[in-house]
């Protein structure tokens, strides 16, 4: 057990196996912050944490997500029970394959979220999976690894996880209901927004957005990351960058001091774009750390 020991004016870690001074400069720095923003001692985790999304399609001077959620969906909603429940297909071919699906649950008398994951085995397009542990959030699907005797087999098919709906072709039909999409062709979800556990806080070091195809060359889409604090509403950050496809198509940056989000938050990187299906992807990078217990 780690114990952070405050003295002096000065903050160190000690055990058997972590000290203070082993730190980099963004985990010593996000040590300080936490504690003195939300009092709590922390510990680096030792675990990245990288959210990547795309968006294809879009309305003008709409905010979307950066993501893929369901037909004509700008903005998730997100919800306050475990009511995400089952897991779709959309390909014979992929019957019997293995998805891994992360995702949080959470305490609906505090609102508290705590990050699972669990497998399910795809069974037909017409038969949904149940998931043995309902979700408040799905922030990730992929396809599983296999073994070196059975490897895994690439998905064929589009996947989707969802609260309740009626399936057609393994869609479905309900678009809000659709939290989270591997599409068909690709073997992972690419939604660039997440949640953050009970425990944990995210230290986000750098970010990427960029215009890979567009209509047209004079087509811009204005970029942020909003948070969502427990109990509170989406805000942005003010990363608030802008890109243009002639001009500026990419933007590669890292944050002076790391961006911390709190435990209990929601994140996501938004666009806000001057043309109808401006192609945009981008990605967060950080790592964690937890509260020493």
């Amino acid at each position: 057990m780690s114990q952070i020991i405050i003295g002096s004016g000065a903050i160190s870690v000690t055990s058997a196996s972590d000290t203070f001074a082993s730190y980099t400069e963004a985990q010593k720095y996000a040590v300080g912050y936490i504690l003195g923003t939300y009092g709590v001692e922390v510990v680096p985790k030792n675990k990245q944490l990288l959210k990547f999304g795309r968006r294809l399609l879009n309305t003008a001077d709409v905010k979307t997500i950066i993501g893929t959620l369901g037909s004509g969906i700008n903005l998730e909603t997100l919800i306050d029970t475990n009511g995400i429940l089952s897991i779709s297909h959309t390909s014979a071919s992929d019957n019997g394959k293995v998805i891994s699906v992360e995702g949080h649950t959470i305490n609906v008398s505090t609102g508290d979220l705590t990050f699972v994951v669990q497998s399910v085995t795809l069974i037909t397009p017409a038969s949904p999976v149940t998931l043995t542990t309902p979700l408040s959030r799905c922030t990730r699907m992929r396809i599983s690894n296999g073994t070196w005797g059975a490897r895994a087999v690439a998905l064929v098919g589009a996947v989707y996880a969802y609260t309740s709906a009626t399936l057609s072709g393994g869609v479905p039909q309900t678009a809000d209901a659709i939290k989270a999409v591997i599409l068909a062709g690709q073997q992972t979800t690419e939604k660039c927004a997440t949640s953050i556990s009970s425990v944990d806080y995210w230290v986000i070091t750098d970010y990427v957005a960029a215009m890979p195809r567009a209509q047209g060359t004079s087509s811009g889409a204005d970029i942020d990351i909003e948070v969502r604090e427990l109990a509170g509403v989406f805000r942005p950050v003010g990363l608030e960058i802008a890109l243009e496809r002639s001009n500026h198509p990419v933007e590669i940056g890292q944050f002076a001091t790391p961006l911390i989000i709190p435990s209990n938050a929601d994140v996501r990187m938004v666009m806000t774009a001057t043309a109808s299906n401006t192609a945009v992807q981008a990605h967060i990078n950080g790592f964690l750390m937890t509260q020493v217990v």
